[in-house]
């Protein structure tokens, strides 16, 4: 079945590339930025060398499950300022996890500004794949220390778990170069805030 582009399909999995939801005229310095050259840097940690796509900390990025026509569930994984927080004294966490029942797309959000299709599941799995990313999703949070990360962990993983109902092999997913991706999705997304 062929579906209009500006139509989400249905199973399918999205990632969602938002701004903060701030007042366009503090912000819009922010990405203001020459996308030709969007660099990578490699970091050092306690689990060893990692790469980090200078400027994907300026995005807020998430997952979006679209089951059907106005049926949709948002994951994301934010970060909070220690100033903002609000909750009890001793209880902060810098990053939460959170997880949505929506009824419109991510699109009509005006902080939205990429939706990028990663999968399209096959109906017959499809329906069981909400509560596979319910599992999964605040699992993986319990561990990331990044948004973007996070985001692509949950994506590649629900592949990996789709090619197994399947009974295939998904060696998209591990030849998948998660940077590269990063730099491409920001490229676009820079051009559209």
């Amino acid at each position: 079945m062929s579906y209009p582009t500006q139509q989400l399909q249905p199973f399918t999995l999205y990632m969602t590339i938002s701004v903060p939801e701030e007042p366009p005229h503090t912000i819009a310095h922010i990405y203001d930025v020459d996308t030709s050259n969007i660099e990578v840097v490699h970091l050092r940690g306690l689990e060893g060398t990692s790469q980090h796509v200078v400027g994907s900390e300026k995005f807020e990025w998430g997952v979006y499950w679209h089951r059907e026509l106005g049926d949709g569930t948002w994951y994301s994984f934010r970060f909070t300022p220690p100033e903002m927080y609000k909750g009890p004294p001793g209880l902060y966490q810098p990053w939460i996890y959170s997880q949505a029942t929506v009824k419109q797309s991510p699109r009509l959000h005006h902080h939205v500004v990429g939706l990028i299709r990663l999968i399209r599941v096959p109906d017959t799995i499809g329906s069981g794949i909400k509560a596979y990313l319910d599992w999964m999703a605040p699992l993986i949070a319990t561990k990331a220390k990044r948004d973007d990360l996070w985001a692509m962990s949950v994506c590649l993983r629900t592949r990996k778990y789709v090619a197994r109902e399947r009974k295939t092999e998904d060696k998209g997913v591990e030849r998948f170069d998660a940077t590269l991706f990063i730099v491409e999705s920001m490229q676009f997304a820079y051009r559209e805030v």
